[in-house]
């Protein structure tokens, strides 16, 4: 596991993504500071774009790369076909989703202690984008 998580049940997955990358914050320090970085109203629930999430990351000190190998692909044969590193973090955008990828587990708001690739829900969605956690 990445770090303890608590299960949200708001569609912030992208907010989610970014508070399990860097090693020190809780939820809602990274909730706040989305809402004020991104200056969204109080009524906001979380939903980010790729570009916002990596503003994010960036407000947070995290280092991260573009990644391009498993775009296109499904996270299950992304998985399959190894592009995924041991001990690295992932974060996937997929279908209007961000979820984060380690050691073959998957993480989002529903599912905090992880699940495995081949029985996540969202495993036929192919890859939009892939940043990689530094």
């Amino acid at each position: 596991m990445t770090k303890p998580a608590p299960v949200v049940h708001l569609p912030c997955c992208g907010v989610y993504a970014v508070f399990l990358a860097p090693p020190d914050p809780e939820f809602n320090p990274v909730f706040a500071r989305a809402k004020s970085l991104l200056k969204r109203s109080d009524k906001w629930q979380g939903r980010m774009m790729t570009r916002e999430l990596a503003d994010l990351l960036r407000s947070f000190g995290v280092q991260f790369a573009r990644y391009r190998d498993p775009l296109k692909l499904t996270i299950g044969r992304a998985f399959k076909d190894c592009l995924f590193a041991k001990d690295s973090q992932y974060v996937l955008a997929v279908a209007g989703h961000f979820l984060t990828i380690r050691n073959g587990l998957c993480y989002d708001q529903s599912n905090p202690d992880g699940v495995p690739v081949a029985d996540y829900r969202y495993k036929r969605s192919k890859i939009k984008s892939c940043l990689h956690i530094i």
